[in-house]
């Protein structure tokens, strides 16, 4: 049975949700592949997913190294796995940061 969009109303007002799954933005700043060479692009997932699906399924190599910002507030790796996503977030991903 497919996934609906909660709350109903958010749905049908909302150009970013088709009823099973929610879209989102996605921007990446300064990746390297594996992830596609488009810095920013909307990607489709299933309603009452978290910030964790979304990492996943950009296919990034060490998602857990990268900052996260969801909305412009910070997302800890450990809270990745129980933040949920809503259709029209913006999900922004930078890179490890390195050196001293």
């Amino acid at each position: 049975m497919p996934t609906v969009c909660r709350p109903p109303k958010r749905c049908s007002a909302s150009p970013w949700c088709d009823g099973r799954r929610v879209k989102i933005t996605v921007k990446m700043v300064a990746i390297r592949p594996p992830a596609a060479p488009n810095s920013e692009r909307v990607i489709a997932l299933p309603d009452g997913a978290v910030v964790a699906d979304a990492l996943s399924q950009l296919g990034l190599a060490h998602p857990d190294s990268h900052a996260t910002l969801l909305n412009d507030d910070t997302v800890p790796s450990g809270a990745r796995a129980t933040t949920v996503l809503k259709a029209d977030d913006t999900l922004t991903i930078f890179p490890p940061m390195k050196g001293g």
